[in-house]
């Protein structure tokens, strides 16, 4: 059966006789057939993953219940910073007001333009940010401790808000070995249908990790340090080069991206230079640290331009890429089991990149073996790209499946998935 599937990826003109021998090629381990704990804590997450929330008889949006803790949150945050500097408190409260205001605009034009409920978080923290600015300077009161203490609660909202995106299922991971599974359940309030069942990592989760630690650190250098803004400049320093890495990490499409990079990573790069620049200025009080974690996220920035985005693999791993890949595998799956070109048909699919792809299943030897077929279509395929396969290809599975990877030739590579039956 495999060398049924590499005729089917053969090039036009090669002999394509099937066959029932194995192939020839050399074997490459991918990986074992283990669960870890790693797998039993992200197990252990996907039994508490689901859309709504059920409080006091009524269901309520896990995305629009997490939003408004976080609010609470962001007001608590302000309002106590506000009290314990001896800041005006009416006026916090006035800004609040404004913030929620503006989020209410951005929820709206957003629905207006896409159709869904949802808040792109950088573009509002910035607007907040600059009309902040510009109604304490008009109002004549100190920019920067108001400001402050109004953004490093914000700051700690989305922290709140991202385990409600890890709930309903969107900025979702990309294919893991280590993740998280979404159900039916995510799939009718929006997520990928395809995407239903596929390990994916659990970046949502890292992320507001992430977001809260910056903002707790940003929170008692705020509390502590007697100039203001320094607190401010470090969560954003933390927070935006946080948010730049794990854009990468990222497997949804539902965002725009300028050459290899996502809006989100160009204005996480701007917030960092910005706040080093402003340092310089003598506006925001200058820390080394600051510097340094710039010049690292520069440098970051240079690696992948000028290499990691130019590899196969890395090509192989984009969120087109993974979504053009899930949707292939789905397609092949209903083809097999709806048998539309009969039972022992090859089914091959082609993406946008020019990946082909066929999959089976079949036993030996007392194994379930579930295997895939992978090709260029114009190119020959390096090893590489055909061990980036194998490892996205893993998500599909269960962690307890073992994995080789076959090189039948020099462009066509099988990918078997399988678990023994023996009791």
């Amino acid at each position: 059966m495999l060398a049924t599937h590499a005729a089917a990826h053969a090039e036009p003109g090669r002999n394509a006789t099937a066959s029932t021998d194995p192939p020839s090629g050399r074997v490459h381990p991918v990986s074992g057939s283990h669960v870890t704990f790693l797998h039993r804590i992200t197990r252990s997450i996907e039994q508490r993953l689901r859309p709504r929330v059920h409080l006091l008889g009524r269901s309520f949006s896990a995305y629009n219940l997490f939003g408004l803790a976080g609010m609470a949150l962001a007001a608590t945050i302000a309002l106590g910073l506000t009290y314990v500097k001896g800041l005006s408190i009416l006026l916090m409260i006035s800004l609040l007001l404004v913030a929620l205001l503006l989020s209410t605009i951005h929820i709206v034009l957003t629905v207006l333009r896409t159709g869904k409920d949802s808040l792109v978080y950088l573009r509002y923290f910035l607007s907040i940010m600059a009309v902040t600015a510009l109604l304490l300077r008009i109002l004549d009161q100190p920019i920067l401790p108001y400001l402050e203490n109004l953004m490093l609660g914000i700051g700690a909202m989305q922290g709140i808000g991202r385990i409600g995106c890890l709930r309903v299922g969107c900025c979702y991971g990309k294919p893991a070995r280590y993740g998280i599974r979404y159900t039916l359940l995510h799939a009718r309030a929006g997520f990928p249908d395809p995407l239903v069942g596929v390990r994916l990592f659990p970046v949502q989760l890292v992320e507001s990790g992430w977001i809260l630690f910056s903002s707790g650190v940003g929170l008692t250098l705020a509390a502590t340090h007697p100039i203001a803004g320094y607190g401010f400049a470090s969560y954003l320093v933390l927070f935006s080069t946080g948010r730049f890495c794990l854009e990468l990490l990222r497997g949804d499409t539902a965002r725009s991206y300028t050459g290899r990079f996502s809006e989100a990573q160009w204005l996480s790069l701007l917030i960092v230079a910005s706040v080093v620049l402003l340092e310089f200025m003598q506006v925001l009080p200058f820390a080394y640290w600051h510097m340094a974690i710039g010049c690292g996220c520069l440098l970051l920035f240079l690696f992948l331009q000028l290499y990691y985005f130019n590899t196969g693999p890395a090509q192989l791993k984009t969120p087109e890429s993974l979504h053009a890949l899930a949707r292939a595998i789905q397609l092949l799956n209903k083809g097999r089991q709806d048998k539309l070109a009969g039972a022992h048909a090859v089914h091959l699919r082609k993406t946008a990149a020019g990946l082909k792809v066929s999959d089976g299943l079949l036993e030996h030897n007392q194994a379930k073996i579930h295997h895939y077929t992978v090709s260029y279509a114009t190119q020959h395929m390096p090893i590489r790209d055909a061990q980036t396969l194998a490892r996205v290809l893993h998500s599909w599975h269960d962690a307890e499946e073992k994995s080789k990877l076959i090189h039948q030739n020099n462009n066509t590579f099988h990918i078997l998935r399988y678990q023994s039956t023996k009791s």
